[in-house]
Order: structure tokens, then C-alpha cells, then sequence
């Protein structure tokens, strides 16, 4: 692994580490290891290296989450539909 880097890594270094293409799953395996602190999923990760799992490593560790805006975007429309029809968002008027 001649580019598996030491932990704890600033952001920066994190970013770089992982922007580049092809990291070996070996590679990822170490560094998630390094960086895991919960115990239940450090020991998957371990028993999955030992019994040499490498397409599970890969479904695992290879892909980054994505969180979406769906939530967010919604919840402005529904505030912006709030503001422009001058209701209190329940369809009736504002009491004043």
C-alpha cells in the first residue's frame, strides 16, 4: 500500500486522498480501518478483508453517499407558495 495515508488527515488531505481515480480496494480497506471508531462496523470491514470479500469491500467502501435536494427544494417551494398566496400555509388567511 504505498499510498495509504496516516490518520488523523485535515479535510484537505482527506479530499485529496480520495479524488484520486482507482484507489485500490486494499487501499480504501486501510484507510477506512484507520478512520472507523465504532466497533461493530470495524470488525464487518475486518472479517469481510479476512475472508477476502473484495466485491462486498467494493460495494461498500468504493462509492461515496449522496444526499439529494428533494427535501429541501419542497419545503422552499412550500414556502415560497406560503408567501406569494398570503395565506399562513393552512389555505387560510393570516389573522390580524
Amino acid at each position: 500500500m504505498q499510498n495509504a495515508a496516516p490518520w488523523p488527515m485535515s479535510n484537505e488531505e482527506l479530499q485529496q486522498w480520495f479524488a484520486r481515480p482507482n484507489i485500490p480496494i486494499e487501499e480504501l480497506t486501510q484507510m477506512w480501518l484507520s478512520m472507523d471508531q465504532n466497533p461493530s462496523t470495524k470488525s464487518e470491514i475486518v472479517q469481510l478483508r479476512s475472508n477476502n470479500k473484495m466485491h462486498e469491500l467494493e460495494k461498500r467502501l468504493r462509492n461515496r453517499i449522496q444526499f439529494g435536494t428533494a427535501g429541501i427544494l419542497s419545503s422552499l417551494q412550500l414556502l415560497a407558495n406560503k408567501r406569494s398566496s398570503g395565506t399562513n400555509g393552512s389555505g387560510l388567511l393570516p389573522h390580524e
